[in-house]
């Protein structure tokens, strides 16, 4: 388990790694949560307190990829502080959508060692995942599959779970895509949206692209729309 120290020495190498401005932490609480390995929580950072909730499986993981996950919530906080100010109305879905691919791209940049405005190509790189090295190639499809598994599965069940698990993995999967080279970055984005259900292709896209673009506010309206067809869904689903 990360001491309060050991998470603030991290920090450290965070700000100076992303030149981001990043406060301290300010406690560190550990739990058996289920559907997240660490997270911040939106309630904390309005009242200005910066607290990481930590996933006791994070113990089994190898310690450079628990310091990934650690700075993937990082760039949460540093995102919330950038943006707040400017659009408070929309802070929570900035968070769950432009900030959710720009928190996972410092975390895979963190684990292939890239420079900030470093990118990637068709090259084979092999990263420290939970357990053991991966291929970077693999670690993207996972994203890709899982998350055209859930968002499958949610328009046969309308259950919320799997549209989260599907969206969140969509989002990691532009994460992944924001490191890699411009050209391929958009082969691959079209290619990968193009295997999704039909009546998600087109807001997908559109979400993708705002991302790519740094649109953080049209970002965060895509997603919204996103969000509240599902939601319409689910009700019809269980009526």
């Amino acid at each position: 388990m990360f001491t309060l120290e050991q998470i603030n020495n991290q920090v450290d190498a965070y700000i100076k790694y992303t030149g981001y401005e990043m406060p301290k932490i300010q406690q560190v609480v550990y739990g058996d949560f289920e559907r997240c390995e660490a997270e911040v929580r939106v309630c904390d950072l309005r009242s200005k307190q910066y607290i990481i909730y930590i996933s006791n499986i994070m113990d089994r993981y190898c310690e450079k990829y628990q310091n990934s996950v650690i700075w993937h919530e990082f760039t949460h906080i540093t995102d919330y502080i950038k943006y707040e100010k400017v659009y408070s109305d929309k802070i929570g879905e900035i968070l769950k959508s432009f900030s959710e691919s720009h928190a996972e791209s410092i975390k895979l940049r963190y684990l292939l060692n890239l420079s900030i405005k470093s990118s990637i190509g068709k090259e084979r790189r092999f990263v420290n995942d939970k357990y053991k090295k991966t291929e970077m190639g693999l670690i993207s499809a996972n994203y890709g599959n899982q998350s055209i598994d859930g968002m499958t599965k949610f328009l046969i069940t309308g259950d919320p779970y799997d549209f989260d698990r599907g969206m969140n993995n969509f989002l990691y999967m532009v994460g992944y895509l924001c490191i890699v080279k411009r050209q391929l970055r958009n082969k691959l984005g079209e290619y990968v949206v193009s295997l999704y259900p039909n009546q998600y292709k087109g807001d997908l896209k559109e979400l993708m692209d705002y991302i790519f673009k740094n649109e953080i506010e049209l970002s965060a309206m895509a997603y919204k729309k996103i969000l509240l067809s599902s939601q319409i869904f689910s009700i019809e689903t269980i009526l």
